[in-house]
């Protein structure tokens, strides 16, 4: 294939140190080569995604770069030097640009796009095949860093003989598996622009770039595998061993040990006649140790302190518990030792005789030290009492065992070891995502009684555990009420936003014998549910940028949820800020099974965009169209709203930067066609997304109708908290831009003014004229669908920016009256509704544990300010907005009717945010940012013309 010429593709300028170029010719690779010809010589370049082993990157957009003359910004047409460098350029991989300055031909480079990560999935050492393996990583830039998540579970499409297609089975996968030795590998993009860019993958090796900051780039990078973690680096096999972890315990032969994980209660194991047992099987984290003796139970005439240890995957860790203490049962001396969770001493605890004859609370006779440990000589008189620890944070405990007492007061909440009991941070249907198994923040204890909160932490295992000890036991200040009643254990609850998780629990107990017994009970166990929990919500949508393509069937899913304009960005990057940032990046996923989306430029059937999985099962490279989609990792579910960061790559990839955003969660619902290939203008066979008018739901009143025949006229109809309470909505509404429709058949005989009082987000009102020009129309056969007259035309990304409770934007929760204002007895009918969408907020979106909440975002386009939206009595639409200094507009006469060429309003620069109306004589009123003033023109050709005032 010959190299193309710059009359296919726009030609750019591009930067190299202090010289600037321009690209002359473009190829794509084949078997990762291209080659070009100049007047010098050839220029032949390699590509490759990674080396040793080499993988070619095929079908990857190569650029020929010529040197511009110094004074190339002057001359007429642009000087051109016989120097070049070679770039390789392309939305995934990102950009590269070598050598580091321009030079002759002949000239051959080599280029590397990518790094590889690597890894192994053991269990105790032995390989485990097909395992799903996820990369976690932490992008900085955008305000901070955020974690983003990649190569997530899906599960596999199966076929459906009652819907004839194919659905979502039970098996789940991930991009990335094992094979049969457990060893698993993936190639990062490294280019400039890419997602897993890092400090020193720059575009070019010139001085000047390398002082640059990059406004994104990847600091961390973790392979994740049933919550355990292992930190990546370039070509270094990372080791996930599960359940590898060793202890070899010493102690007094004869003896027992129990050794339990976090705080449970551990498995019992015999010391035998060499004095050391290799316990094998652990979890890697924290495990405790404790010594003991039996006779027919615990023996209580031996102690021994307790231990906590760190134990390390694939690794044996060692500890020497020492010979048992033995205590006199027959003398005079009484010890112990108490702990607040097994291991951990509790220092400085007062020990209490408690009378229960007198109903007395004494004097203390001796205090914990150090290490937990007390001991008192009895005198001739007795103590007095019996020993407790009666303690206001730690609650009322007996000090059973004599005359060796060994007591643990609480213990801390975590999940269980057993897979099938973890919490999984997101699940659709019976089906979950086991690598992600805790959301920061996701999850918390709180007291039942005294509703103190217990904050949570990443466990090593996987799940979570309480930062801070539960203490098991109540304090009970009334001495008759303790022997009425005994000790009183403390009740919990798990939680997490808005939910209770689980409405009651207590710490369990730790026994020694193997069965409940009445020591054991004053011995707290760590709690774990045995039951599976799912924790935090995610956002999901489409994304698009720009203001100049109407939005259609070429970006099919940001067409189905509601997005009006706008053009394909790859890989943009959203940050949702719910408890901590979260990142994800558009394009990596399917909309329909959540599979992964053809990312490589690879000539091979698999369109960009498209999906892997869905492209395999219905037989086509463009089966399901995964552009513009994007699925944020899972959120803690926050009080109030989730707001969206967004930053993508500005033209060829040369930066990234923030960018401003319209976001429009709508009304959505699934229509009868979910699931099938068949539909009005539905190309593949995800779910047709579309938003309702609230007329559709409910009772049908909407928010209100007027009928001039009819007494009273006016009709009230709903505000958006009875609309947000039906089952059909399910969600939050906050507030709507609202719409007057007419009815099929319905024309309007004269031109009339109506007045329209509408209820504001803080309770007030405000009244807002709205004029209805005769003509005006329901649908009939010649029109499919109603004109409408927007109730107050603001556009709704400068709306959108205005403060709550939105005054003078046009956002609205109700209409609480409407009347004919002239001409006096005129006629009039319609239906007010909301002009999609229904927003749940201006500034955010809600997370919901167990949900994922549609949001579509446009964004602001690159080189493109202001742009404003609106439509006339008619139905025609008009689009402004600025470009490179100057005002734009395009128009399309209706929705159904395609948009005509963008014509230019303005000519003498520096003109930014228009801002458009039309009057009651059907003039077009354009304002806009001059400079530092305000001008103005108008129009009464529909802008074919315009007359500045």
């Amino acid at each position: 294939m010959a190299p193309e010429g710059p009359g296919q593709w726009e030609q750019e300028v591009v930067r190299l140190g202090s010289a600037q170029g321009v690209t002359v010719l473009r190829d794509f690779t084949t078997a990762g080569q291209v080659t070009f010809t100049t007047a010098g010589g050839g220029i032949a370049a390699t590509v490759y995604k990674a080396r040793t082993p080499d993988v070619t990157l095929e079908n990857v957009a190569v650029y020929l770069v010529q040197k511009l003359a110094d004074d190339w910004q002057t001359g007429q047409p642009y000087a051109l030097v016989e120097q070049y460098v070679v770039m390789v350029d392309d939305p995934y991989w990102g950009r590269c640009i070598q050598p580091a300055g321009f030079a002759a031909a002949p000239l051959s480079q080599t280029f590397v796009m990518g790094y590889r990560v690597k890894g192994r999935i053991l269990q105790d050492g032995e390989a485990v095949a097909e395992a799903n393996v996820s990369l976690e990583g932490v992008c900085a830039g955008g305000g901070g860093e955020a974690v983003f998540w990649d190569s997530q579970e899906f599960n596999e499409l199966i076929w459906s003989d009652t819907l004839a297609t194919y659905v979502e089975g039970s098996t789940v996968h991930a991009p990335i598996m094992t094979d049969a030795e457990g060893r698993w590998s993936f190639i990062c993009p490294k280019g400039h622009g890419a997602i897993y860019q890092r400090e020193g993958d720059r575009r070019d090796g010139t001085p000047e770039t390398a002082a640059e900051a990059l406004p994104r780039q990847l600091t961390r990078l973790s392979a994740v595998y049933h919550g355990r973690r292992a930190e990546l680096t370039e070509e270094v096999e990372a080791v996930i061993d599960v359940l590898s972890g060793k202890l070899n315990v010493s102690g007094e032969p004869g003896a027992w040990v129990k050794v339990g994980a976090l705080d449970e209660d551990g498995e019992g194991y015999p010391i035998p006649e060499g004095g050391s047992v290799l316990v094998e099987g652990l979890p890697a984290g924290e495990h405790a140790v404790v010594q003991f003796k039996l006779a027919d139970g615990w023996d209580s005439s031996w102690g021994c302190a307790r231990q906590v240890l760190e134990v390390v995957e694939g690794a044996t860790a060692s500890v020497a518990m020492g010979a048992m203490q033995q205590y006199d049962p027959g003398g005079n001396t009484i010890a112990g030792r108490v702990y607040e969770r097994p291991g951990v001493p509790a220092a400085g605890i007062a020990i209490v005789p408690i009378n229960f004859e007198t109903m007395e609370v004494l004097d203390p006779i001796a205090s914990t030290d150090g290490g937990g440990y007390w001991e008192v000589e009895i005198p001739e008189e007795g103590l007095g009492g019996d020993p407790w620890v009666y303690d206001g944070t730690w609650g009322c405990v007996p000090l059973i065992g004599f005359p060796y007492s060994d007591v643990v007061l609480g213990a801390r909440a975590y999940s269980g070891f057993a897979e099938i009991y973890k919490p999984e941070a997101w699940r659709k249907g019976t089906r979950g995502h086991a690598n992600f198994q805790y959301v920061p923040e996701g999850v918390w204890v709180q007291d039942n009684e005294t509703n103190e909160v217990f904050a949570t932490e990443e466990a090593a295992h996987g799940g979570y555990v309480t930062t801070e000890t539960l203490p098991k036991f109540k304090f009970v200040g009334d001495v008759n009420a303790l022997l009425t009643s005994g000790p009183q254990l403390r009740e919990y609850s798990l939680r997490t936003n808005g939910e209770v998780l689980l409405p009651e629990f207590t710490l369990r107990s730790q026994n020694f014998e193997g069965y409940e017994t009445l020591a054991g009970q004053y011995r707290a166990a760590g709690f774990y549910p045995e039951i599976k929990f799912l924790i935090g919500g995610k956002v999901h949508g489409g994304v698009v940028t720009g203001c100049q393509a109407e939005i259609g069937l070429t970006l099919p899913e940001a067409y189905r949820i509601g997005l009006e304009f706008g053009e394909h960005e790859w890989f943009t990057q959203v940050t949702a800020v719910s408890g901590g940032r979260r990142a994800c990046f558009a394009d990596l996923l399917c909309p329909y099974c959540g599979g992964p989306t053809w990312r490589d430029p690879d000539a091979n059937g698999y369109v960009r965009g498209f999906c892997w999985q869905c492209a395999q099962m219905f037989g086509t490279g463009e089966a399901m169209d995964g552009r513009t989609h994007f699925q944020t990792p899972t959120l803690a579910p926050g009080v109030g709203k989730t707001l969206q960061g967004l930053c993508v790559p500005r033209n060829g990839g040369s930066r990234a930067y923030p960018v401003n955003y319209h976001w429009r969660p709508d009304l959505y619902d699934e229509n009868d066609n979910y699931l099938v290939q068949s539909g009005t203008g539905q190309t593949t066979n995800a779910p047709r997304w579309f938003a309702r008018h609230v007329s559709e739901v409910g009772d049908g009143l909407g928010f209100g109708r007027l009928d001039t025949s009819l007494s009273p006229a006016f009709t009230a109809g709903h505000d958006l908290e009875w609309f947000g309470a039906l089952p059909e909505v399910d969600r939050d509404l906050g507030v709507t831009q609202m719409k007057l429709v007419f009815a099929a058949g319905y024309t309007q005989a004269e031109d009339v003014t109506v007045e329209l009082v509408c209820r504001l987000l803080a309770g007030g009102t405000e009244t807002v004229r709205v004029a209805i020009p005769a003509g005006t129309a329901g649908p009939s056969e010649s029109q499919a669908i109603s004109d409408v007259v927007r109730i107050k035309k603001v556009g709704k990304w400068t709306a959108e920016r205005r403060g709550a409770p939105y005054t003078g934007s046009g956002l609205y929760v109700a209409v609480t009256e409407a009347r004919v204002v002239e001409p006096a007895g005129a006629t009039c009918e319609f239906v007010i509704v909301n002009d999609a969408p229904l927003l749940a907020s201006a500034d955010g979106v809600p997370v919901e544990r167990q949900r994922a909440t549609p949001a579509a975002l446009q964004l602001g386009a690159s080189g493109a300010s202001g742009p404003h939206l609106m439509d006339d009595a008619v139905g025609q639409v008009f689009l402004f907005y600025a470009r490179e200094g100057e005002v734009w507009m395009r128009r399309r006469a209706g929705l159904p009717a395609a948009w005509r060429g963008a014509v230019q309003v303005t000519s003498d620069g520096d003109n930014s945010e228009p801002c458009a109306e039309k009057d009651d004589a059907g003039r077009l009123r354009l304002l806009w940012q001059h400079g530092g003033d305000v001008r103005n023109a108008v129009s009464v050709d529909d802008g074919a013309s315009w007359v500045e005032v």
